[in-house]
């Protein structure tokens, strides 16, 4: 059961104790009932919420099985066998009113040890966004770094 949210006491009598000294206001005793506010007149409603709440988390369960069913679908529509298995040549977006490209034909994609050679200075960074925060990533937080600036080379700041 959820009960109402208001005081248990006369609202009455909480503005009287707000009202007077600081000693009374925290002595936590509950005041008499005044018999004139709502709170004395009448018990704070309550309602079962069990109902609304088995409803909200039944909601929350179907939409998650049909975006499961749907991955699915998009999965075996593709020839794969598992969500894993999805890659940027089987990703495509409209480019245009009337044009749609690969999503593999839009990324640029690095070549592997591409970074780790940039990094030790035997190659250039394959592109500017590399080199500029390369030293601004960590692999233990998602914070910025403060005073890292374009790097050279692994561990360099400006």
């Amino acid at each position: 059961m959820i009960g109402g949210h208001g005081p248990s006491r006369s609202r009455s009598s909480i503005r009287l104790r707000s009202s007077s000294n600081a000693s009374s206001r925290t002595s936590g005793e509950p005041s008499s009932p005044c018999g004139n506010c709502d709170n004395c007149l009448q018990a704070p409603a309550t309602w079962d919420a069990t109902e609304a709440a088995r409803k909200a988390l039944s909601c929350v369960y179907r939409f998650h099985q049909h975006t499961l069913i749907a991955l699915k679908e998009l999965v075996q529509a593709a020839g794969l066998t598992h969500p894993s298995d999805i890659t940027a040549r089987h990703i495509v977006r409209r480019t245009g009113e009337q044009e749609v490209k690969l999503l593999a034909n839009l990324l640029p994609f690095l070549e592997p040890g591409a970074l780790l050679a940039a990094i030790r200075g035997e190659a250039d960074w394959p592109h500017n966004v590399y080199r500029i925060y390369w030293n601004q990533a960590r692999s233990d937080s998602f914070a910025l770094v403060r005073g890292a600036g374009p790097a050279g080379r692994m561990g360099a700041s400006t």
